[in-house]
């Protein structure tokens, strides 16, 4: 009986310590691989609204060995998630407490940009991998996965994970040109402190949910507690192409929002009234129209580098997540340096679908959300009220993207996704040899 040849260990560049640099860092790791990672900023990012793990990455939290301390040092508790009318708060539908972790194995997990990144980081210094701050690409050579430095220096590796958002440095050297990046919708981001709503007992309920959505004619508003940072976080977006990509520290007028948005749900215009104006950012949220390829040589793109997305479905943050477990997943297959350029374009292969279905259905969900009253509209409302609360479902993997909202596959194919599962399997099928 022949022996199985222990998987390949490799040096790895990741490009960017953000979410999605930081996950695949801790995946890779975890393999045994040596992973440095290059950030162009002096530190992670302290601003953004709060980001949600969905249960397919919630799960590689879990098998990353993070479960409790997640829990413990951002305060994570499951709670509901509504879906309400613009004009009164309304509700069109609610997700139950519980409904994930029943359902998927695990639940969703809120906390803010800046913690998911702090804990991150945390984690990966004190399990060996370096961080390089201050320390931003100028370019790369993706055949020999050298990465050349702003500063001049060389770096060199057997692959370059590129991680770096979706302004890319590499992204336009993997296709061999710029892409356009498509930026539909602007962003009000305002934080008040959760007291205020604690000792208002008109407010009070909403401190109380995890997440609540009202939607209404061109636009809509996120809204709901941030825990680890103790603030009630509003981000309002509209189809406005206010903000620019890439810039975060833009500061908004809440003065007009307030007479914007007059007509919403009084809860949220008393908010805005309440809310500092150093606590008003305004954003341009980006997402990518499909890439031809994510991969060249000895280089690959994840997360936003590769399918940045709008926020609709609340699945960028974990797309992001499983990119990372999927490609160290890969990576176990790869005998020699020279197989790496097969290695990632199997990845792609089984990972590009389902970041592209992401994308177009965050677009679909942005059509519905900002409908203006009318029998589009109730239509719209009626579905919602019969689809929120997820069914109950088999545990069967879905591979195929949903047809809509309504398609009973939609939770399970997005919540129910077992990323090392789902990719080992591929591969097999690949007759990529273990």
């Amino acid at each position: 009986m022949g022996s199985i040849e222990a998987p390949q260990k490799f040096k790895i560049i990741v490009i960017g310590a953000g979410i999605a640099g930081l996950t695949a860092a801790l995946g890779l790791h975890q393999k045994g691989h040596t992973v440095t990672v290059l950030e162009r900023h002096a530190d992670t990012q302290a601003l953004g609204g709060p980001i949600n793990l969905s249960p397919s990455a919630t799960h590689i939290m879990t098998e990353y060995g993070l479960e409790e301390l997640i829990h413990e040092r951002l305060g994570l508790r499951e709670r509901p998630v509504s879906l309400r009318r613009f004009e009164d708060g309304s509700q069109l539908g609610t997700t139950p407490v519980g409904t994930s972790k029943k359902l998927y194995g695990s639940g969703v997990w809120t906390a803010s940009r800046f913690g998911w990144q702090k804990i991150f980081k945390q984690v990966a210094e004190e399990r060996g991998i370096k961080i390089e701050f201050s320390t931003p690409v100028q370019t790369m050579d993706v055949d020999t996965a050298t990465v050349v430095l702003r500063d001049g220096r060389k770096l060199e590796a057997d692959l370059v994970i590129a991680a770096d958002g979706a302004g890319s440095v590499v992204r336009p050297i993997i296709l061999g040109q710029p892409l356009d990046r498509r930026d539909p919708v602007g962003a009000i981001n305002i934080d008040v402190p959760l007291d205020i709503l604690q000792d208002d007992p008109e407010l009070e309920m909403l401190a109380d949910e995890a997440q609540n959505f009202w939607i209404g004619p061109g636009g809509c508003c996120a809204a709901g507690p941030v825990l680890d940072t103790g603030v009630f976080n509003m981000c309002w977006i509209s189809e406005d192409k206010f903000g620019r990509p890439g810039e975060w520290f833009i500061k908004g007028d809440l003065a007009g929002v307030a007479e914007r948005y007059k007509d919403w749900d009084p809860r949220l215009v008393k908010l805005v009234k309440a809310a500092k104006p150093e606590n008003c950012y305004i954003w341009n949220i980006t997402d990518l129209p499909p890439l031809p390829t994510w991969s060249k040589g000895r280089a690959v793109l994840i997360g936003d580098a590769s399918h940045a997305t709008l926020p609709y479905l609340g699945m960028g943050a974990t797309s992001s997540v499983e990119d990372g477990r999927s490609l160290a997943e890969c990576l176990d297959r790869a005998k020699s340096v020279g197989e790496i350029p097969l290695i990632l374009k199997a990845f792609e292969s089984l990972r590009k679908a389902r970041a592209e279905s992401v994308i177009n259905m965050s677009r679909v969900a942005m059509g519905l959300w900002h409908l203006p009253d009318g029998e589009q509209q109730v239509q719209r409302d009626a579905m919602y009220a019969a689809v929120f609360v997820p069914k109950l479902w088999d545990g069967k993997p879905v591979d195929d993207p949903p047809t809509g909202f309504a398609d009973p596959s939609f939770r399970p194919y997005f919540s129910g996704h077992k990323t090392v599962e789902f990719t080992n399997r591929k591969l097999d099928e690949m007759g990529i040899e273990r």
